[in-house]
């Protein structure tokens, strides 16, 4: 296989791969604003981030029921979500409402994960 092959076939995966480190990037320059805005100190803001995790167990029953149901366009839709699901922690002015959209952004993040390991265009 060359090189070039090879780039056609993992362009989907790739593509998605600088997608989730873009976003997951730009939040982890962020977090003294979200954690300063939400008035939590340390300890709590953590806490806060174990939303993303309660998110992704959710996405080992979910993803394979949405790569299996929505076949080539899953992963594009999954970046989607993925791009929406930002906005709520975004815009969250109590630590409940942050932690829920990380919630969110944690699914949405394994969703975009899981069906990036099965894109191959």
């Amino acid at each position: 296989m060359s090189i070039l092959s090879a780039l056609r076939l993992t362009r989907a995966p790739g593509s998605a791969f600088v997608v989730m480190g873009l976003y997951w990037g730009v939040f982890a320059a962020h977090v003294p604003v979200f954690r300063d805005r939400l008035g939590v100190d340390d300890a709590v803001f953590g806490s806060l981030l174990l939303g993303s995790s309660l998110g992704l167990l959710t996405t080992m029953w979910l993803a394979p029921r949405f790569d299996q149901k929505l076949g080539r366009a899953a992963l594009p839709v999954a970046a989607a979500l993925l791009a929406l699901a930002w906005i709520a922690p975004a815009l969250a002015a109590t630590p409940l409402a942050f932690a829920i959209g990380m919630v969110g952004v944690g699914m949405a993040s394994g969703v975009c994960d899981v069906v990036r390991a099965s894109a191959t265009w």
